[in-house]
């Protein structure tokens, strides 16, 4: 009676946890162009900018990726945005839209996921991974990925400790169309002892 109630509950156990394809197939290499050629925003703008800058310094902004005809002569700036900071280097993401002269700044992470819901591209996705201080080897079917049943799956690189030693993780992330985040699996990918950045 005691064994079968335990191979009872183990079942059950087994049945409830999802199980996961952690190995490459079906995955695409990441590619410059996924990037964000592929970003689709929730509402049509007459154009749209996302910007990346160092935290102190949101006047010299590199505008990472844009779409449409910029309607003002000169440039409109703010000082925040989502601080996706690697080690030591502040940086900071937003993006800026307008519909006619008027602009509208997305500074915050839950902004973004507005911006782009539902989440239903690669440049969505990867976009959002990016946010979160992940990072992409391009080309590289080991950092690819793919899209199954709605969702996103993607294989990146995150530096999680920066002294002694110095770490980079891989994960295997899954993203849905919310926009959250969920990490599947976590290794260590490298690791320097005795250094700090």
């Amino acid at each position: 009676m005691k064994t079968t109630l335990i191979f009872i509950l183990c079942c059950l156990f087994f049945a409830s946890c999802e199980s996961y394809d952690l190995s490459h197939r079906g995955f695409e290499p990441i590619m410059e162009s996924m990037l964000y050629d592929s970003i689709t925003p929730a509402f049509n703008h007459d154009y749209f900018e996302i910007r990346e800058f160092a935290c102190w310094d949101s006047l010299n902004y590199h505008v990472k990726y844009a779409e449409g005809t910029y309607p003002l002569a000169d440039s409109v700036f703010c000082g925040r945005g989502v601080d996706f900071s690697t080690a030591d280097f502040c940086i900071f993401c937003n993006i800026v839209s307008f519909n006619g002269t008027e602009p509208t700044f997305w500074t915050t992470y839950d902004d973004i996921v507005y911006f782009l819901a539902p989440i239903d591209s690669y440049g969505d996705a990867l976009l959002l991974a990016r946010l979160k201080g992940y990072t992409f080897k391009l080309n590289d079917e080991g950092f690819g990925i793919k899209k199954e049943n709605g969702k996103y799956y993607l294989k990146a690189l995150k530096m999680v400790l920066i002294c002694d030693p110095i770490q980079t993780d891989q994960f295997f992330l899954e993203i849905n169309e919310a926009g959250k985040i969920k990490v599947i699996d976590q290794k260590v990918y490298s690791k320097l002892v005795g250094a700090c950045i």
